[in-house]
């Protein structure tokens, strides 16, 4: 089993904090970036979606279509398996890294 080891921010070196708050704010500054590109990507496929009469459309070696895919069971709403205890069946659980931006302060390097 892996270990979680957590460390103070009193405890890092300043100029280790400094490298790491600089990846850290790289890493927010993509982050943001994406989410801009994410709404261009939505503002372009909505036009798509609505210049074209079809479900599949191909053009010049491009193609754009929808696909269709089964939705999530939703097993709370199913009275025989109020009884069972789903957990037992739960896979093992995930990692999931997040970086939040509580306040950017600048730092002095020295």
């Amino acid at each position: 089993m892996n270990s979680v080891q957590i460390y103070d921010n009193e405890s890092f070196v300043p100029k280790v904090f400094n490298a790491w708050a600089s990846k850290a704010d790289e890493l927010y500054e993509i982050q943001k970036k994406i989410k801009e590109l994410q709404k261009q990507e939505l503002a372009l496929a909505t036009a798509l979606k609505n210049m074209q009469s079809f479900q599949t459309f191909s053009y010049a070696g491009i193609k754009y279509y929808i696909e269709k895919r089964l939705g999530n069971i939703d097993y709370s709403a199913i009275p025989e398996l109020k009884s069972i205890n789903l957990e037992l069946y739960r896979k093992p659980p995930i990692s999931v890294w997040k970086l939040v931006i509580e306040k950017r302060v600048v730092l002095n390097e020295k």
